[in-house]
C-alpha cells in the first residue's frame, strides 16, 4: 500500500496549496471524529468491536516478538483501528498514515498512554 503525502509536511512540494488544504482539513475532520469515538468507546467495557480486534490481532500477529515501539507497529495498530472505526468514511483513506502517525506518536509520548499501550500489546502478542 502506498503512503499517502503527509499533509502536515509544509515543505516545498508538487502539490498544489489547495489540495493540502483540502488534506489537511481532512486530517482535522479525522482526528475530530478519532476523539469523539475514543471518548464514547471508554463508556464501554473495553470499547471494541468485533472487526476491531480482528484488525489489532493481524497487526499483532505480523509483529509477535517485537517490541511495540512508535513506527512501525504503533503506527499500525492505530492505522488498524482508523480502517476499522471509519470504514464507513472511504474519503478519509487517504489520510489514514499520516493521521497514524501522528496519533501514535502523541500516544507514545504521553507516558501513562504508552504504559496502557504496553499492557495492551502484551494480551495481544501472548499465546
Amino acid at each position: 500500500m502506498a503512503i499517502p503525502p503527509d499533509p502536515t509536511n509544509y515543505s516545498r512540494s508538487p502539490e498544489s496549496p489547495d489540495r493540502m488544504s483540502r488534506q489537511s482539513e481532512v486530517v482535522r475532520d479525522i482526528l475530530e471524529s478519532v476523539l469523539e469515538h475514543t471518548a464514547e468507546a471508554s463508556a464501554d467495557d473495553d470499547g471494541l468491536d468485533p472487526v476491531q480486534r480482528q484488525a489489532l490481532a493481524e497487526v499483532a500477529r505480523r509483529y509477535r516478538g517485537q517490541p511495540l515501539v512508535p513506527v512501525p507497529v504503533l503506527s499500525e495498530l492505530v492505522q488498524a483501528m482508523l480502517v476499522a472505526e471509519f470504514r464507513d468514511r472511504p474519503e478519509w483513506c487517504s489520510a489514514w498514515g499520516a493521521v497514524a502517525g501522528r496519533v501514535a506518536q502523541t500516544l507514545w509520548d504521553d507516558a501513562i498512554s504508552r504504559q496502557r499501550l504496553e499492557v495492551l500489546w502484551s494480551r495481544l502478542t501472548e499465546g
